[in-house]
């Protein structure tokens, strides 16, 4: 719930900011349903992206101040349990943000005041209850384990962290054959957008990639010093498996995303002999056997991928992406992709126009398709 208050004095005149609204449900209780649950519906879900945008601008009665509020989160992962009667449980966490000023004017005197989160932003842990009925109809309560800190025009205090599923009945639903949760709503009296999707077993990490970057990489730029927001191709598909992941990775895996214990001048050797080094993705998620090795005849939207194409003048050109979309020859075979990846040709992430040939030529392709379940203890989901 939100529940900020935001106090000025106006030539001895006080006026607040009203409460800016609810964003959870009654109860939050989980309840189990009355019918049989679909099997298809029991079991493991995991969050795809969520988040939720609001803006407002109001004016004062009398016109003598204007309020703004700019205030949001994003889920930086959620997963639960559906239960064979219905009941859901799971956890997650969120990054809320909370900004409001007020501009108060009178003939001789203005004043300005202002709430926000101290440190601008805060994470937040939560734990989930809710239901879900034999039509797949779903209700998602997540009941955050801590408040937010506010900063009230000075003053430090404790905010309510509101509920990220917003309280709305959602319908599960099969898509591109498997199930699936997409919620999409506005709120017209906060402003706000919200949005969500969670799907059961494991998140396709296309839809990953494409989260991350309308979020964290939105407006960032090509290269590898994240302090200046910028994001190479590499370190991309590291934060996408890692989002995938649900937990930092092992470094013996973040290295060989990253391919950093190899120099330039090992890559002509390398390369040509498929040296396990320069396999980049596909052989860090065969290691902690969280992935598949695809051959190139058999790739889809969502595999990871690191490629190297060799130039005319001999040296070799390395790459590393999603594939976004898969194009067919007449007899239905693949032939071609296009990457959701950092390229430096659009200076920063985006889905490359330019579609890749997936043979022929000098040209070294490592598909892999990521799995969630793993026989491997330490790094399973």
């Amino acid at each position: 719930m939100l529940r900020p208050m935001l106090h000025a004095c106006l030539l001895s005149v006080a006026w607040v900011i009203p409460t800016i609204g609810r964003l959870d449900d009654a109860s939050g209780q989980s309840a189990p349903a009355a019918a049989a649950i679909p099997q298809e519906y029991v079991g493991k879900w995991v969050g795809v992206n969520g988040k939720a945008t609001a803006h407002l601008r109001e004016t004062t009665r009398g016109g003598l101040g204007v309020t703004n509020k700019d205030f949001g989160h994003i889920i930086d992962k959620f997963e639960f349990e559906v239960a064979a009667d219905g009941g859901i449980t799971g956890s997650g966490k969120a990054t809320y943000y909370f900004d409001v000023t007020a501009d108060g004017n009178l003939v001789v005197t203005s004043i300005t005041a202002a709430a926000h989160l101290v440190g601008n932003t805060q994470q937040v842990d939560f734990t989930i209850s809710g239901k879900i009925t034999a039509e797949g109809k779903v209700t998602l309560t997540a009941a955050p384990k801590k408040d937010l800190v506010l900063d009230n025009a000075g003053k430090q205090g404790p905010m309510g962290a509101w509920n990220v599923f917003g309280g709305f009945e959602e319908q599960a639903a099969t898509v591109d054959g498997q199930v699936a949760i997409t919620a999409n709503h506005a709120i017209p009296k906060l402003g706000m957008k919200l949005e969500w999707k969670a799907r059961k077993g494991c998140p396709n990490p296309l839809d990953v990639g494409k989260d991350l970057a309308a979020t964290k990489y939105d407006g960032w730029t090509y290269g590898a010093r994240a302090a200046d927001q910028q994001v190479d191709c590499v370190q991309f598909v590291l934060a996408v498996v890692e989002k995938l992941h649900g937990k930092p990775l092992p470094q013996a895996t973040r290295t060989r995303i990253l391919i950093s214990d190899v120099t330039g001048a090992e890559v002509p050797e390398l390369v040509p002999d498929e040296d396990s080094r320069i396999k980049g993705v596909q052989q860090a998620l065969v290691d902690i056997d969280h992935g598949t090795v695809v051959a190139p005849a058999d790739a889809k939207a969502g595999d990871l991928v690191q490629y190297w194409m060799q130039k005319a003048d001999g040296t070799w050109m390395g790459h590393s992406a999603v594939v976004a979309e898969v194009l067919t020859n007449a007899a239905g075979v693949p032939e071609k992709i296009k990457i959701l990846g950092a390229q430096s040709s659009d200076d920063g992430v985006a889905v490359h126009g330019t579609a890749i040939k997936l043979s022929g030529g000098s040209r070294k392709m490592f598909l892999v398709r990521y799995k969630c379940e793993s026989t491997n203890a330490c790094c399973s989901n």
